[in-house]
């Protein structure tokens, strides 16, 4: 983990002073030049606090310190919400979001904010790892095994086993040489594993037909209390 903190720290930071170093010496020598060398350093600037933040997220979430607020939640509302919101954006990086699922009396106990940041790391992945080829993602919701069944399966090259076998592994990116760090930290679905963990879920990935991101969760359930309010049974299982 540290040796993959210094590779992305690095890459960007040799880029910054490379182009520093061009503007002092004045190797760009007009204000279109200059302009060009300064945008650049301040995207390289930018990716390195992206990955910094991610850093921080993922520290947070390792050390049991990221404090979450769950509530209980139409399972199917949330998603169809999520999704509508993120359409207009992934059309822009041609990929097409579909929704499939017949649930509307599943809930589920969840922090929204830190549950969304999962689930939007899993549909960038997709768009990310292929580059130049219109995706389709399609999210279908259900219920397995007394457990709601959340699948994001893409239609893009997919992925090998070996890689597989290490997608949720921190700084895994799948390429060895890590010599393109503008395809992401490695960390997005190592986050959304630490997510769904803490609402007390699973996640496991298959790769056919392009590659499947699935998230299980436990059914929110309700009973009725004696004054004849509901009280969620997550909230009662140390009382009953």
């Amino acid at each position: 983990m540290l040796a993959g903190i210094s590779h992305d720290l690095r890459t960007p930071l040799t880029s910054i002073k490379s182009y520093v170093k061009g503007l002092q010496d004045g190797v760009a020598q007009t204000p279109e030049k200059q302009r060009d060398y300064l945008d650049i350093v301040y995207r390289k600037s930018d990716d390195m606090e992206n990955l910094l933040n991610r850093l921080f997220l993922f520290s947070k979430l390792e050390t049991g310190n990221m404090p979450f607020n769950f509530r209980p939640v139409s399972i199917q509302k949330y998603i169809v919400t999520l999704l509508d919101s993120l359409e207009s954006d992934f059309g822009k990086n041609a990929a097409a979001l579909t929704f499939n699922g017949d649930v509307p009396t599943l809930k589920a106990r969840l922090d929204t904010e830190q549950m969304t940041r999962a689930i939007t790391n899993i549909l960038g992945n997709s768009v990310k790892h292929n580059p130049g080829r219109r995706v389709n993602i399609t999210v279908a919701l259900g219920e397995r095994d007394g457990r709601i069944s959340l699948r994001v399966q893409d239609d893009g090259v997919g992925v090998s086993d070996k890689q597989l076998a290490r997608l949720f592994d921190s700084f895994y990116r799948g390429d060895e040489s890590r010599n393109n760090s503008s395809e992401g930290s490695g960390l997005g679905l190592a986050i959304a594993k630490n997510i769904v963990a803490a609402h007390g879920g699973s996640i496991f990935a298959e790769s056919h037909d392009g590659l499947a991101i699935v998230i299980e969760l436990p059914i929110e359930t309700e009973m009725e209390t004696e004054d004849g309010h509901n009280e969620d049974c997550s909230d009662c299982r140390g009382r009953r």
